[in-house]
């Protein structure tokens, strides 16, 4: 009886995972780390004058890039739960996943650098 819902609960991961836009996901991801770059973050203020915290400027990106590719790609209405789901995945596979990956081969290899970037990250994130 474990069994079955064992491999249900593994079907189900596996059909959520397989059904989601990846390359929306790996692109956003890659999008957003340029947008939160510093010298990206400060052209942008100097064109619109505003400061944004991290988190809303990913989700405004994450916005408008779905948008962009709704239209490019041409979907249907009921693709855009498929867009959505995507969204929300990228952030949390982006948060917990490649930062931690990021933050580990880093302590691992030992860079020495002024400021812990997760420490760096997280501070940015929060208070911008």
């Amino acid at each position: 009886m474990e069994t079955n819902a064992i491999q249900d609960i593994v079907g189900q991961i596996s059909g959520y995972v397989t059904g989601l836009d990846w390359s929306y996901i790996l692109t956003f991801i890659i999008i957003a780390y340029g947008f939160n770059h510093g010298r990206v973050r400060n052209k942008i203020k100097g064109y619109t004058r505003l400061t944004t915290k991290r988190r809303y400027r990913i989700t405004i990106v994450g916005a408008l890039y779905a948008i962009i590719i709704y239209f490019i790609r041409d979907y249907q209405l009921f693709q855009v739960e498929v867009l959505f789901r995507s969204f929300i995945f990228s952030i949390v596979f982006h948060k917990l996943i490649i930062d931690g990956v990021i933050t580990y081969f880093s302590k691992r290899i030992s860079i020495q650098t002024h400021t812990n970037y997760e420490d760096k990250y997280n501070e940015e994130f929060y208070e911008e």
